[in-house]
Formats: C-alpha cells, structure tokens, sequence
C-alpha cells in the first residue's frame, strides 16, 4: 500500500477510535494529528475539511456494521426464524463489545 494510502488509514483509524473510546471534545484534528504523528498540512493532503474526515469515518462504520449484520444473518442461517435472527444478532453484539473491552 502507498504511505500515502497508508497515512489516510491510519488517520481514520485513529479517528474512529477516538469516536468510539472519548469523549467528542477529543476529535480534534489537533488530537488526530498528534496520535497520527502527522502536521496540520498532511492532514488536509488527505482531507480538505474536518467534516470530510467525518463523513469517510462514517462511512466506513457503516460498512463495518453492514458486513457484521450480514454475517450474522448468515450465522442464523437463511430458513431461520427472526427470533433467531435477532438472537444471532445479539450474540454477535456482544462479542463485538467483548472485543472492545
């Protein structure tokens, strides 16, 4: 992968792990930058606004949930009732925050 393709990673990396462990006051592209070892201006190489860094994180949680949705639909397997859907659907949840912790 290109350093350049790597940095973008790693600054969404480090964004969404602030977003999911901090408190919001910790998003700042000043917080970003120093946990990603980077200057403002390699920040905006990648990104032209915070809002634009925001919406790629978006994204990719989306993705992210999407895909374990979809997963654990399959787990429950394709005949099965919605109970076991939702049953599937909460074991994998809590794994997830197992993960987490």
């Amino acid at each position: 992968m290109p350093k350049s393709k790597e940095t973008r990673e790693k600054i969404l990396r480090i964004a969404t792990d602030i977003m999911l462990t901090s408190h919001v006051s910790q998003l700042s592209i000043d917080n970003i930058c120093k946990r990603v070892q980077i200057t403002k201006k390699t920040f905006y190489y990648h990104f032209e606004s915070k809002d634009q860094m925001l919406e790629a994180v978006a994204e990719g949680l989306k993705a992210h949930y999407e895909a374990a949705i979809e997963s654990l639909a399959a787990e429950a397997g394709a005949g099965a009732t919605v109970h076991a859907r939702v049953q599937a659907l909460l074991r994998g949840v809590a794994r997830e925050s197992t993960r987490r912790d």
